[in-house]
């Protein structure tokens, strides 16, 4: 039976992919993936493909283990701050990844998209993301009450002007 690993793209016979040692310890450790993750993973491998050569399979240990690493400790590292981030958040940025592989720069050198669409996607990112929307609207508003303010400031001025030029007017003209 003849294989094409989906991830490097390598062709071979069943018994060869059992027989590389680097081929068991990636099937190993996709195994040992959360069944959410697991299902990304091997395509996600494949975006660090380069275009003309297959991955090798010490490269694709070393994405899958980077990834399983992240995965195991539920979180992602992000400008020194720890952002959580569970099985589920991963599997969903690495589909989210594979939807949009077309306008991906492939192939990926790091993990840094997959993080940053994580990082985006975090429940408290999203709670900061709301917090400052709503304090931009709330900015917006007042500045739109000082506009309006501002404009009631200045008809109340015209208004005091044109009493006074009224005055002036009928004083003069009682004058006459």
């Amino acid at each position: 039976m003849r294989l094409t690993c989906t991830a490097c793209g390598a062709h071979g016979s069943i018994e060869q992919f059992t027989a590389d040692t680097d081929a068991r310890r990636f099937m190993d450790m996709l195994l040992q993936l959360p069944a959410p993750v697991a299902s990304q993973a091997l395509r996600y491998t494949a975006l660090f493909r380069p275009h003309k050569r297959g991955l090798t399979w010490d490269r694709a240990c070393s994405v899958l283990g980077e990834l399983a690493a992240m995965v195991k400790a539920g979180a992602v590292e992000n400008y020194g701050r720890s952002i959580p981030a569970s099985a589920d958040a991963f599997a969903s940025a690495m589909h989210s990844m594979l939807e949009r592989r077309d306008a991906l720069k492939l192939p990926l050198k790091n993990h840094g998209y997959l993080v940053s669409i994580l990082v985006a996607n975090a429940p408290g990112q999203a709670a900061d993301r709301e917090q400052q929307t709503e304090q931009q609207k709330r900015s917006d508003s007042q500045a739109r009450h000082r506009q309006v303010e501002s404009e009631a400031e200045r008809m109340a001025r015209m208004r005091a002007e044109l009493q006074k030029a009224e005055a002036n007017r009928m004083l003069r003209l009682g004058m006459k």
